[in-house]
């Protein structure tokens, strides 16, 4: 599961990126690999709200159906919100925003799930009122972000035949390459770099067909200031965070409780 996932992760950053860091400064979200099928987590929406209460049950039902074909045909969600939504949100042009997808009752859900970014909900009818909702967009809060990395590597032919000499110390000036972007290698050999993990080889044919040895030496993830500053804010707080469970550990332990 993932508890082992993030384990083996934690292990393969600190082999691999030699990182000075305590593992626990990282925000591990970071470096999480992209799964092949994601679930969104959160939804943003906004509503047109009709109550029953002003018009009557079925002229309520028939606005809203109404509404339904115009927003279909073309007209603006926020102009009609503004309109006749009398929720709240009519002054946001019908803006609820973000929601935690389980938070929205069971029977709501099944009908959002199956929209889209853009796409707008049927008119929902409840016991006083018509609803019609609009999704805006998705978010999986898991969302795993792709860090630029340069690496540096070396090519050199298959008539290597001692394993132990496939390192990238063996090799001489000609044939190693980088620091580069990884970003900026030909997709053939970008896809055999994704693969390995420093000091590990593999065979690589190359433009001429040629089989050659490629052995990755280095692999480092580049940073903006953005980000650096980010990953400072992340360790500043896990560290006063430390310091108040501590803190707060210590008045425990000495604290006299008094009952009024």
């Amino acid at each position: 599961g993932y508890l082992k996932a993030n384990v083996l992760m934690r292990n393969i950053i600190n082999k691999t990126y030699q990182s000075r860091m305590t593992i626990d400064d990282f925000d591990f979200k970071l470096f999480r690999p992209t799964a092949s099928t994601t679930i969104p987590t959160q939804i943003n929406l906004s509503e047109i709200v009709i109550p029953f209460s002003i018009r009557g049950r079925e002229n309520t039902i028939k606005l809203g159906e109404r509404i339904f074909e115009n927003l279909k045909n073309g007209e603006e969600f926020k102009k009609l919100a503004r309109r006749f939504s009398r929720s709240s949100t009519a002054k946001t042009d019908g803006l609820i925003g973000f929601v935690q997808i389980n938070s929205i009752p069971e029977e709501l859900r099944k009908i959002l799930i199956k929209l889209k970014s853009g796409n707008i909900s049927n008119p929902i009818i409840t016991n006083d009122t018509v609803i019609i909702f609009k999704v805006n967009s998705w978010k999986n809060s898991e969302r795993t972000e792709n860090l630029p990395t340069e690496v540096t590597f070396g090519l050199t032919n298959t008539e290597i035949t001692d394993t132990d000499k496939r390192n990238c110390q063996s090799l001489n000036k000609n044939e190693l390459q980088g620091p580069i972007s990884e970003n900026s290698l030909k997709n053939s050999l970008k896809n055999k770099i994704k693969l390995l993990r420093p000091s590990e080889s593999t065979v690589y044919n190359d433009d001429e067909g040629k089989e050659m040895i490629l052995i990755l030496c280095d692999r480092r993830i580049v940073l903006s200031k953005a980000k650096l500053n980010v990953l400072k804010g992340q360790m500043l707080e896990k560290r006063l965070l430390k310091l108040a469970e501590g803190l707060n550990l210590q008045l425990k332990r000495t604290a006299n409780i008094k009952f009024p």
